[in-house]
């Protein structure tokens, strides 16, 4: 059974493919979200941790941290993503 999983970024020329399923997540039932301006992702997952995966701007990604320095996140490396990095819920 495929996993299923909410997926958060905006449109870019990118992520559109995945985005309108010329690209497949393999092994994965997914759902795509963006929203009309890329910080409404971002306020999205730091408030209410809206997705399993999504695109988070850094200074949002330092918002995560607890006082002792741990995050319910996993920052990725942005090698396609612009000036963002992904969140992973765990």
């Amino acid at each position: 059974m495929a996993q299923k999983l909410d997926i958060a970024f905006w449109s870019y020329d990118r992520t559109r493919l995945l985005a309108d399923g010329s690209v497949k997540i393999e092994g994965a039932d997914v759902a795509f979200h963006s929203a009309r301006i890329v910080p409404e992702i971002f306020e999205a997952m730091i408030r209410r941790r809206a997705y399993d995966v999504s695109e988070l701007g850094m200074t949002y990604f330092l918002r995560t941290f607890d006082e002792e320095g741990h995050s319910p996140g996993a920052a990725i490396d942005r090698a396609y993503w612009g000036h963002a990095l992904l969140d992973v819920r765990q």
